[in-house]
């Protein structure tokens, strides 16, 4: 009887668990319009090698519906090196741009 009642205790305090897990993404999740799109701007200069680690945490958020965005990459004094790795994530995935001329953001003009 008594370890009916402990599983019983753990199971609703799982379910619990995964309820205030859902609610805190709910409320963390940007609103956007239907004519809005969201970007995050990362601004890297120098060597940057943090910069796959940084962008692939930003996607793991987008690909579980946490955060509805696009990446932009902008280049704003980037070793040869960082950039060429900010091509090869921008060639990788269709959610990242690479934006070599930091004049040119919020203009609409892609770096393709």
């Amino acid at each position: 009887m008594e370890l009916n009642v402990v599983i019983l205790c753990l199971a609703v305090a799982g379910l619990c668990a995964i309820a205030l897990w859902y609610i805190n993404g709910a409320l963390l999740t940007p609103i956007g319009g239907k004519n809005t799109r969201i970007h995050i701007a990362v601004h890297a200069d120098g060597n940057v090698p943090e910069l796959e680690h940084t962008v692939a945490g930003i996607l793991w958020l987008i690909d579980n519906g946490t955060l509805p965005a696009e990446i932009v990459i902008i280049d704003g004094g980037m070793a040869e090196d960082a950039r060429t790795r900010a091509r090869v994530l921008e060639k990788r995935d269709t959610r990242v741009h690479y934006l070599e001329n930091w004049e040119n953001y919020g203009s609409g003009e892609r770096a393709d």
